[in-house]
């Protein structure tokens, strides 16, 4: 049985996940060998920015995931995740052409989050980033989850 996160730490906790838009046709336009360095500096990036975190890491393909605990004011990480994301879009693929990603974060429901929902819920949420046109950071909101059931 899965741990409540409440009781894990009292403070909220959130997590985020991301991935680089368009990463297909960056490999396919520069090769799988340029991607794979843009994918090692986004980590490298990520390490430097969440270095708090209680987990971080590369989910698979192009997709990331940050896990923190004790997330005390949420505007501050959203004003955090605005400065990652635009620290990514400094970087470039080739020549005038800059990359970029769709952000999702979940912030935990004090009562009733297990790690796997707000996994789930911040999936949903970079999903809307994408569904947006990318390069963008989404919050997962509960009418969201109402609207799925």
């Amino acid at each position: 049985m899965e741990a409540r996160l409440h009781r894990m730490n009292p403070l909220r906790s959130a997590f985020i996940i991301f991935d680089v838009d368009k990463f297909k046709q960056v490999n396919d336009t520069v090769g799988h060998i340029l991607g794979d360095r843009l994918l090692k500096e986004i980590a490298g990036r990520m390490e430097e920015d969440f270095k708090d975190a209680e987990c971080l890491g590369r989910l698979g393909g192009d997709e990331f995931g940050v896990f923190l605990q004790g997330v005390e004011n949420r505007e501050k990480l959203l004003q955090r995740l605005e400065a990652f994301r635009q620290k990514i879009s400094e970087i470039t693929v080739k020549e005038g052409e800059s990359s970029t990603v769709s952000i999702g974060v979940a912030f935990s429901d004090r009562s009733a989050d297990t790690f796997d929902s707000l996994y789930q819920k911040a999936d949903r949420a970079m999903y809307e980033s994408k569904r947006l046109g990318g390069n963008r950071v989404s919050i997962f909101r509960k009418e969201e989850e109402k609207e799925q059931n």
